[in-house]
């Protein structure tokens, strides 16, 4: 809904509640003319004014200006008194716009003198770009439901992932939640068996599905298995595939890649070198995997965020006692596009560091962000990190 007030800079104009009956009739005199309309082709619609100016070829008594809705989505015509705005050829007036709805607005002026003159009507355009409204939401049961990805959806709405104790078949339950704009629940998804399934990364599809990662102790083949869901627009799964081996397997993140598959990344007991190591999976549409590569030494080596780079290859980030400096320090590793190592690099000092997300930046960087120890202002802090890597 729009709010809209016209103010003149250095004239009162107050805003007049009814149309003035008689317009175009005519009087005396010569009609006045709008000359120009000054305003933005672009506003924030969040109730700050923006002014305009609008400009008329001569001087005379004007009685009103009249502005009517060419094209909106509930504005209401409306009108400002300009008794007081005598023997001027300009004056400046402001909006006041409040919306939910992003949209182009075009509205005619025509200014009325007191004689009943009425001049031909301009009008003017502008993009009202949507309000920012502050709102939260909880959603939850009797026991500990924990949220770990979100992400806005192609409708405007969310998507939101994470475990539920409180609902679903077993112990914990990956738990997909999808609302408006506003935050409001739409639907739901519970996805489990018995024992514990944990969900950590959520991802809208080109579909308009979404791809779900974490991991499971109700399937698979190992104490936990990567565990990948797809579902359509309404989360009901249309397919879903396990990946581990005989000991503890954690998927951490998920991402459709350029080709229309899937990057997976998180960590591996069962296979590589140490005690854990990263594990990188890539899946074709259908999520049967391509290949795969761990990377760590012979201490534990966690997988927590990967993204696909613009050359196509992959960014990593995770942490790593086996390198760096402390007991465990952020570690970021690129591969080519077929998971091949080519760099490695760690973050840290001698407590304790872990990283928890990764992107490249558009200077064909990368922002890391985790956790320290090791600096800050005490205890655990945010570690945020822009790294450009030596050419």
């Amino acid at each position: 809904m729009f709010r809209a007030k016209f103010l003149l800079t250095g004239f009162l104009m107050v805003l007049v509640l009814f149309l003035t009956p008689g317009i175009g009739s005519g009087g005396a005199g010569s009609p006045p003319e709008i000359t120009y309309v000054d305003f933005p082709k672009e506003i924030n619609a969040d109730g700050t004014p923006v002014q305009g100016t609008v400009f008329r070829a001569s001087n005379g008594d004007l009685l009103k200006a009249i502005f009517t809705v060419v094209e909106a989505v509930d504005f209401q015509p409306f009108e400002v008194d300009l008794t007081s705005f005598q023997g001027q050829i300009e004056g400046e007036f402001s909006f006041e716009i409040s919306t939910m709805t992003p949209q182009k607005v075009t509205l005619n002026l025509t200014l009325l003198d007191q004689e009943g003159n009425a001049s031909p009507s301009v009008f003017f355009t502008f993009e009202a770009i949507q309000a920012c409204q502050s709102w939260s939401r909880t959603f939850g049961g009797s026991e500990n439901d924990w949220g770990y990805s979100g992400q806005q959806t192609s409708d405007g709405g969310y998507i939101l992932f994470g475990t539920t104790r409180s609902y679903g078949a077993g112990e914990y339950d990956f738990w997909l939640i999808k609302t408006d704009s506003e935050g409001n629940k739409q639907w739901e998804r519970t996805f489990g068996g018995s024992d514990i399934d944990w969900g950590w990364s959520v991802q809208q599809t080109k579909d308009g599905g979404y791809i779900l990662l974490g991991y499971t102790e109700s399937y698979g083949t190992g104490k936990e298995d990567f565990w990948l869901i797809k579902t359509d627009a309404y989360g009901n799964k249309e397919w879903d595939r396990t990946f581990g081996g005989s000991e503890s397997d954690w998927g951490s993140s998920v991402q459709q890649t350029k080709d229309g598959g899937y990057i997976l990344l998180g960590y591996t007991e069962s296979y590589g070198t140490g005690k854990e190591d990263f594990w990188l999976i890539k899946t074709d549409s259908q999520g049967n995997k391509e290949w795969d590569r761990t990377f760590g030494g012979s201490e534990a080596d966690w997988g927590t965020s990967v993204q696909q780079t613009a050359d196509g290859g992959y960014i990593l980030l995770g942490d790593t006692v086996s390198y760096g400096a402390g007991s465990a320090d952020f570690w970021l590793i690129k591969t080519d596009s077929q998971g091949n190592k080519q760099w490695a690099k760690t973050f840290g000092g001698s407590e304790t560091e872990w990283g928890s997300s990764v992107q490249q930046t558009e200077d064909g960087g990368y922002i890391l962000l985790g956790g320290t120890a090791s600096y800050g202002a005490g205890g655990l802090d945010f570690w945020l990190i822009k790294y450009c890597p030596e050419e």
